[in-house]
């Protein structure tokens, strides 16, 4: 069987990663509603990380599960869609 990539844009979300990494990143981000670090001072510090840094692609990789799961809801739920239209509408009005 050929071993290809998959087309961009195409990818699935590497649980594996996630998984290997997930004492540093439950780490880096229990700190933040605990108070020991604000989300300004923790992201630059993410951002300075090379993605080929497993840990910065491990957290590149959440956040991808996390906006699937997301948009996902968002189309089954038309209670959801409908608050999300009335938020947009009242930003543009202002």
């Amino acid at each position: 069987m050929e071993n290809r990539q998959p087309e961009r844009g195409r990818r699935s979300v590497d649980i594996r990663l996630i998984a290997q990494q997930r004492e540093r990143i439950g780490q880096l981000w229990a700190t933040l509603p605990a108070g020991h670090a604000s989300a300004s001072a923790a992201l630059p510090r993410l951002d300075r990380f090379q993605c080929s840094n497993r840990f910065c692609a491990g957290n590149r990789e959440l956040g991808r599960a996390m906006k699937t799961g997301l948009l996902l809801r968002y189309m089954s739920e038309p209670q959801l869609r409908a608050r999300v239209r009335r938020g947009a509408c009242l930003l543009f009005r202002a």
